[in-house]
């Protein structure tokens, strides 16, 4: 079994996402990962940062607290997360700069300390495959802050609705395992935070080994939602995606039909014939309805998110 360890931190305003992912692959390494996509101008971009091993020496396999520090520095590049709580409140800041790629984030989130932060998850596979996954998520928690790349800076705050998305995944892996994840993060033509997650994968076929705990949020309202299917074409990732409730023909709520129309994508990839990683990270726009625990159905029409399809040989 191979152990692995997924940290992302996520920035969303409107028309705009900057997301920061630190990735330990056990023996093939560990990096970290910045996905930028500004869905106004539909640009997306992906940078890959190594991370030596004397660097990240404790990337918390187990462990899912929200107050764990991360103090990383290398070469051009550090990352600072620093937590504390004050009269029931957290806060946590986050800061980021690259002066190679011209990148620096200051950011402030806040959330109250019993606020819901996702879900504890066991995602065991088939018989035979012992690939086990502990999964916390958290959703549409209030932050402000800037993002500057190359002098050009990008606010996130209460007007254009700025807010922090957080997700820790680790576990053991099959020598072949994969994850495809479905996201949205956007609004409705309300204005509402429209947040949903949707994930399957995590060992040697997609098929196989899936959460079932996926979650709808209209603002701070949660629903959990029936088992989803994702479908998509493998050799074109820029053709339509669909999500849907698995066998939704059975259900009344707690249910999604969702087209995804992508119009960006970032690849990082690695073939060493016996050791392999593909990373891909696709922009696009959400149609369709979800349907939420208490049966009313809500239309997204062009609601921002992207899907992800990661696979690692190793």
């Amino acid at each position: 079994m191979r152990r692995r360890v997924f940290q992302q931190f996520e920035f969303v305003a409107k028309d705009y996402t900057a997301s920061f992912t630190l990735n330990h692959l056990g023996y093939m390494g560990d990096f970290l990962q910045i996905d930028i996509a500004d869905y106004k101008d539909e640009t997306v971009v992906m940078h890959k940062l190594p991370i030596p091993s004397g660097v990240w020496t404790n990337p918390q396999y187990q462990y899912m607290n929200w107050d764990v520090d991360i103090d990383l520095q290398h070469n051009t590049w550090k990352l600072k997360i620093k937590d504390n709580i004050i009269d029931d409140i957290h806060k946590r800041n986050f800061s980021f700069e690259c002066t190679e790629l011209g990148i620096k984030a200051e950011f402030v989130i806040r959330r109250e300390k019993y606020l819901f932060a996702g879900y504890y998850i066991v995602t065991n596979a088939v018989d035979k495959d012992y690939s086990w996954w502990h999964q916390d998520r958290n959703f549409g928690v209030q932050a402000t802050g800037i993002l500057t790349i190359k002098g050009k800076e990008k606010s996130f705050n209460k007007v254009n609705h700025g807010r922090f998305n957080y997700q820790h995944l680790a576990g053991n892996a099959e020598y072949k395992s994969g994850q495809i994840t479905a996201v949205i993060n956007g609004f409705n033509r309300k204005m509402n935070q429209i947040n949903l997650f949707t994930t399957t994968g995590l060992s040697d076929s997609h098929r196989k080994n899936r959460a079932s705990l996926d979650a709808f949020f209209l603002d701070d309202a949660r629903s959990l939602m029936e088992p989803m299917n994702i479908n998509f074409d493998r050799k074109d990732l820029m053709k339509p995606w669909t999500v849907e409730t698995n066998n939704i023909e059975l259900f009344t709520k707690k249910m999604a039909k969702l087209t995804f129309t992508p119009w960006g994508a970032s690849q990082k990839k690695q073939n060493y014939f016996v050791v392999k990683t593909d990373f891909n990270r696709v922009a696009g726009f959400f149609e369709g309805w979800i349907v939420d625990e208490e049966g009313t159905k809500h239309e997204l029409k062009r609601v921002q998110g992207y899907m992800t399809l990661n696979y690692v040989q190793g």
